[in-house]
C-alpha cells in the first residue's frame, strides 16, 4: 500500500473561497484528516506593530477527524 500526506494551509484570516473549502472537505472524506488551529496572542506576536490584525475567529474551516 502506498501512503501520502497532503498539507494544506487554510486560514480564515486569508478568506479562502468556499469552493476551496468544499474541495478540501470532499477530500477529507477519503483520507484521514487532522487540522491544527492557530490562536493568535498579540502579547507574544505583536502583529499590530507590523500593521496587521490577528484573526478574529479561531474556528476550523474544514471537516477533520481531529482538531
Amino acid at each position: 500500500m502506498k501512503r501520502c500526506m497532503v498539507a494544506v494551509d487554510v486560514q480564515n484570516f486569508h478568506n479562502p473561497s468556499q469552493g476551496l473549502i468544499d474541495g478540501i472537505n470532499q477530500l477529507s472524506t477519503q483520507i484521514p484528516t487532522i487540522a491544527t488551529l492557530y490562536k493568535h496572542n498579540e502579547d507574544v506576536i505583536p502583529l499590530s506593530k507590523l500593521g496587521h490584525k490577528g484573526p478574529n475567529e479561531d474556528t476550523c474551516l474544514v471537516d477533520a477527524q481531529k482538531i
